[in-house]
């Protein structure tokens, strides 16, 4: 999952909120990942967005942070 610093759209709190559920629902197995973007971090900021789809697909399970963490 991951933060939008500059969401018009939907503020920190409400991202908090809906990231919070979804931690919950799925036994706090989330990776939050924050970028300084839009709404659409798709548009916004693919570069950045790509980066860090390639390094998840690419970092082996048990590498990967515990849920509920921010990843660097």
């Amino acid at each position: 999952m991951s933060v939008s610093t500059q969401d018009r759209a939907v503020p920190l709190a409400g991202q908090d909120h809906m990231i919070a559920a979804v931690n919950s629902a799925i036994g706090g197995r989330t990776i939050l990942h924050t970028m300084a973007g839009s709404h659409s971090p798709f548009l916004s900021q693919p570069d950045e967005r790509s980066k860090i789809l390639i390094d998840i697909c690419v970092q082996p399970l048990a590498e990967q942070p515990s849920g509920g963490e921010h990843a660097q």
